[in-house]
């Protein structure tokens, strides 16, 4: 409405600047939200991934299966799956 307003009364300088000033803080502010959203969910869809990945898997080292943490296993190890 401040924009309008210098519109309508090119005189008065102070509604221009008001007006700029809103909007310029209405886009941080919005900006701020959304990035403080997403990285909230973002965060809790990963830590339901986590918990969704099995801990161990049985792989094929040496020729023989063995438990391993999945952090262990690398891309030289098979794994077998049941």
């Amino acid at each position: 409405m401040c924009i309008f307003a210098y519109a309508l009364d090119p005189a008065e300088e102070d509604n221009l600047y008001l007006g700029v000033l809103l909007v310029v803080v209405l886009v941080l502010c919005s900006g701020v939200f959304s990035y403080l959203q997403e990285a909230k969910s973002e965060a809790i869809s990963m830590d339901c991934f986590k918990r969704m990945v099995p801990q161990q898997a049985t792989v094929i080292r040496c020729g023989g299966r063995r438990q391993a943490r999945w952090t262990a296993s690398s891309w030289w190890s098979a794994t077998w799956r049941r």
